[in-house]
This record gives C-alpha cells, structure tokens and sequence, in this order.
C-alpha cells in the first residue's frame, strides 16, 4: 500500500498514463461521450470523483457478485503490468488492462480510489 500511495510502482515511475486515458478508462466504463467527461471534468477536476458520480448514475460495475474483490497485490501486478507495456498497440493494450481493472471495483469508493491512483502516476 506504501509503494501505491507514494507513486513507486515496481522499477518503473513511468505508467505513461494521461489524462486523455484516464478519460478514455472513464468513457469506457460509462455510456458517456469523452467530450462530455473533458467537460464535466472542468467542473470537477477530479478524475475519481466524476468516475464514481457515474458509477452511482448508471449504476454499473460492481454488479458482478462472482466478482472477487480487488487486492493490493493485484493493483500493483497489474500496474507492473502496465508499465512494462511498450511498442506498438501498447497504448490500446494497456487502457484494455486498466479497464478490466476498474470493472473490478465493486463500489465507487475504490473506483474512485483506483483512478486517483493512476492520476498521481501521471
């Protein structure tokens, strides 16, 4: 949890996750246009926060009871993961893992605890 909280992921700092994925994570996980997340996201410039606001609106992910719970040790594989993704396709290969990821999440809490995470990788 230390190394989550303070930014050191494995042997990589560099996630190279922007806003404009983690915009594309959040128009992935809800039926709203990106155009209108840039928006709402003047408004309330918290990635996690808005992501969770849709979570309660359209009342998806966590729906999954055969879902197990996420753990740490699987947050930080899959952002090793994440970060040793490189060449071609690796920007469409590493949003499909930080999607399936947050389809995860089983309530808006921990959504919005794992997109912030990502945000502070940026």
């Amino acid at each position: 949890m230390i190394r989550i909280l303070s930014g050191y992921i494995e042997k990589s700092k560099d996630l190279q996750i922007g806003p404009a994925t983690l915009s594309d994570i959040v128009s992935n996980l809800f039926p709203v246009n990106k155009d209108i997340i840039n928006e709402d996201l003047r408004k309330e410039t918290d990635i996690g926060i808005l992501a969770s606001r849709y979570m309660t609106k359209f009342k998806v992910l966590g729906n999954n009871e055969k879902s197990r719970p996420l753990e740490i040790h699987e947050i930080l594989a899959t952002l090793a993961q994440v970060a040793t993704t490189k060449g071609k396709g690796s920007k469409e290969a590493k949003l499909k893992i930080l999607v399936a990821l947050c389809n995860r999440c089983q309530n808006e809490q921990e959504l919005m605890f794992l997109l912030r995470i990502l945000k502070v990788k940026t």
